[in-house]
């Protein structure tokens, strides 16, 4: 009963949709056949029109083919209509991926238009702005330009322009520019949108904020920072007036605001809106909501960029709470907080802290993506470098040449990631005096980056600076300059003369031409690049201790100690403020005031120093780490001028021993503190006076 009653709703139905219309036809007039069919037609949108909007896009498809027959049986007093169908068909298509039968839905209703004595050209333009998107989708560029093209001589060929047609057909012609660089092109494009918008929506309509904030990205892109401040601003102050402070919308302004002030170094404007945005986030949704993430990840990068790495550090444990307690152990936006959390450790010399971090890191991804996926090979670079960092090498090393041996078979031989672990090999075996090794590893990355990029990334200018390191490190300065100065050049070039990377390059000069003697050309690029770290960073910033270390010693080298010695108390102060005590850059702050007051016989307060050095490097390191060998073979100096060889002798023979174990017998340093050794085992021996030999002065800092 059921099968029959089943059957004969099928059977109506297609009584009522099939054979009932079709014999009404028959014998209605031509006027009435075709006012039905007008009639059907307007029906069938209206219902596809409904589908669509409920998400049932297969009956949107199915009502919009079932209009455009409608419509041709229209005829020729359907031109219009077909062409509707049509393009209706084709934005169905599309979203269905269906894309050549989408085109040929859109040229089929351009040619329906021509037929047209009179075609309306907006509809015409609505469609030849549909194919632009289109092709615009599947990357062909120049198909969509001239679908635009004509979209706007449409659009001006009315008597009656429609102004905000008009603009949306800009927008996107000027999208299109911007994505292929043509910035000199989209820019008075949108700023003829905005002009067209703001005449007929008025001047702070949210419509007009969002063409603002587009031209702000665009202003941006070309560097206009003024220009494109005002646009932001503008658009700000639009949306809150419309929506309110608290509005989503609103936020978002003050975070892109925020962040266009963040690139040009004004921190502190970048700050206050960041924390206003978090302030508007908080208030409306709680401490901790997961839409405050990207404000807590906006704070974690501007303080990151001023070195403020403790302040830095407790904005990313916030988002790793929320995180924790939203997403799923293993999440890929986890473990990017979680790696970010480990390098503020690892920045802030907490390597006891960063370790156990990286290497939760890497157990994951082993475990979620399998042992050669590209993001492991990140976390064993990761690795390497925290292990190098305190002087573990024999255990940064395999994580290096594992993480280099994923990413050369995922990647090939010639790939920037692979340049990167080279790089960071070649700097790893350059530590432990593996020098026939090191070399042609930074040579490697350098040529890597070099075909990759040639003169127009800064990643050939930090492999330059490296190989010219290297160089200069064995004395070999012609090799270096060259390579030197070209890093330089690159970096003036891409980012400018006042940019902070263009100041290290200064200072690497500098150093070059500090140890070949030439103090008086290496003390004015130490003074350019400390006057350049501190525009970029302000007073309080460890590049600015780094600059006044590194002028406090050409002072220092050309015996001017009373110039040398405020300087490196300004760059411990520096460094103890952003670090706290116990920092291996404050150690080494503390070991150069020490080398001053050697220099002047304050043997006492350099003891002083030299002591408190070696502590923090045996807390932070351990007791067999190079620095402690270093410090103790300068302490070593200071009971050598006091004659206690005995203690001297003690200091380098431990010294020696830490360097055997950390380098092995051929590294240089450990056959200086052989040197050293049997030169205070002579002195302690019976000898004329005139036949005496000195204790080098030690290893500096």
């Amino acid at each position: 009963m059921d099968r029959l009653r089943h059957n004969w709703l099928e059977i109506k139905e297609w009584l009522q949709r099939r054979l009932f219309p079709w014999l009404y036809r028959l014998f209605m007039s031509e006027e009435v056949l075709l006012h039905s069919l007008q009639l059907e037609w307007q029906l069938l949108n209206k219902q596809l029109l409904i589908q669509f909007q409920q998400g049932n896009r297969q009956q949107a498809v199915e009502l919009a083919e079932r209009a455009a027959q409608v419509a041709i049986d229209l005829g020729k007093s359907g031109l219009v209509q077909l062409a509707t169908s049509l393009n209706n068909l084709g934005m169905l298509y599309r979203s269905q991926g269906r894309l050549n039968e989408a085109v040929a839905c859109y040229k089929g209703a351009l040619l329906q238009f021509e037929q047209e004595t009179r075609p309306e050209p907006g509809a015409v333009a609505t469609t030849l702005s549909n194919l632009a998107a289109l092709y615009y989708s599947q990357g062909e560029h120049r198909h969509a330009e001239v679908c635009l093209l004509q979209a706007v001589r449409r659009l001006e060929s009315q008597p009656e322009i429609d102004a905000l047609e008009l603009a949306t057909v800009l927008d996107q012609l000027a999208a299109l520019y911007r994505v292929q660089g043509g910035y000199p092109q989209a820019e008075p494009l949108l700023e003829r949108a905005l002009r067209l918008r703001e005449e007929q929506l008025g001047p702070d309509h949210p419509e007009v904020a969002k063409n603002l904030s587009v031209l702000a990205e665009l202003y941006r892109s070309r560097e206009q920072w003024d220009k494109a401040a005002q646009a932001y601003q503008r658009a700000l102050q639009i949306r809150e007036i419309h929506y309110g402070v608290t509005h989503p919308d609103v936020v978002a302004g003050l975070q892109v605001l925020a962040e266009l002030y963040r690139v040009q170094g004004q921190f502190s404007q970048a700050g206050s809106l960041h924390l206003r945005a978090l302030e508007l986030c908080e208030q409306k949704l709680g401490p901790d909501h997961p839409e405050i993430l990207p404000t807590l990840s906006s704070l974690v990068a501007l303080h990151r960029q001023q070195g403020q790495y403790a302040q830095a550090a407790q904005y990313c444990r916030r988002m790793m709470t929320i995180q924790e307690r939203i997403l799923r152990v293993g999440d890929p936006e986890w473990l990017k907080t979680l790696c970010d959390l480990a390098e503020l450790y690892r920045l802030q010399g907490q390597y006891a802290q960063a370790e156990p971090l990286y290497q939760r890191a890497l157990d994951h991804r082993e475990r979620l993506l399998g042992a050669g996926h590209p993001e492991v090979a990140t976390s064993l670079h990761n690795m390497g470098t925290i292990y190098y960092a305190q002087g573990k090498y024999a255990r940064a090393e395999p994580m290096f040449r594992r993480s280099l041996e994923i990413r050369e078979r995922h990647f090939g031989p010639e790939h920037a990631d692979v340049a990167q672990v080279l790089n960071n090999l070649a700097l790893l075996c350059d530590s432990q005096g593996q020098y026939a090794v090191a070399e042609p590893l930074y040579q490697r990355a350098l040529a890597i980056r070099d075909r990759l990029y040639g003169d127009k990334h800064v990643d050939v200018a930090k492999s330059l600076n490296n190989l010219a390191s290297f160089y200069n490190a064995r004395g070999q300065y012609d090799k270096a300059e060259p390579l030197f100065l070209r890093g330089l050049a690159i970096r003036e070039a891409l980012l400018g003369a006042d940019h902070p990377d263009v100041a290290g390059s200064l200072n690497n000069l500098a150093l070059l031409y500090g140890a070949q003697g030439q103090h008086h050309r290496a003390e004015p690029l130490y003074e350019r690049a400390l006057a350049v770290f501190e525009r970029a960073y302000g007073g309080e910033h460890p590049n600015v201790a780094a600059a006044l270390n590194n002028l406090a010693e050409i002072y220092r080298l050309q015996g001017a100690p009373q110039r040398a010695e405020p300087l490196y108390r300004r760059a411990l102060q520096i460094r103890e403020k952003v670090f706290g005590p116990v920092h291996a850059t404050v150690a080494g702050s503390l070991n150069n005031l020490a080398l001053v007051y050697r220099s002047e016989r304050r043997f006492d307060e350099a003891e002083s120093l030299y002591r408190r050095a070696m502590a923090i490097f045996e807390q932070i390191f351990g007791a067999e780490h190079p620095n402690v060998a270093t410090t103790l073979t300068n302490l070593a100096a200071i009971y050598h001028a006091r004659t206690d060889y005995v203690q001297a002798e003690k200091m380098v023979a431990r010294a020696l021993a830490i360097r055997e174990k950390v380098f092995g017998s051929a590294h240089p340093s450990v056959q200086t503190s052989q040197y050293q050794l049997q030169e205070l085992r002579k002195l302690q021996q019976p000898v004329p006076a005139a036949e005496a030999d000195h204790l080098p002065a030690g290893d500096g800092a």
